[in-house]
């Protein structure tokens, strides 16, 4: 599962999808994805279930939000 804190305050959007991605700058390249679905909401704590063995996630490097219809990259955190 990947938890956003009770904190989390997103730039509301269209369209924005939780990425895991396999890139430390998403900023410049995503890598690799894992769509996550739908931001359930701009603000406030979410889970996402990861439907993946955990043995498969050790290249993921941070978790992205993105606006799929303008390909815009909204915000990420790095994974730790």
């Amino acid at each position: 599962i990947l938890a956003l804190a009770e904190s989390t305050a997103i730039t509301p959007g269209p369209d924005l999808w939780v990425y895991l991605s396999s890139s430390e700058k998403p900023k410049q390249s995503l890598g690799q994805i894992l769509d996550l679905g739908l931001i359930k909401a701009p603000r406030g704590g979410q889970h996402y279930l990861i439907s993946q063995p955990l043995s498969k996630l050790q290249g993921y490097r941070s978790a992205v939000i993105y606006c799929k219809q303008f390909d815009v990259l909204f915000s990420y955190a790095i994974l730790n």
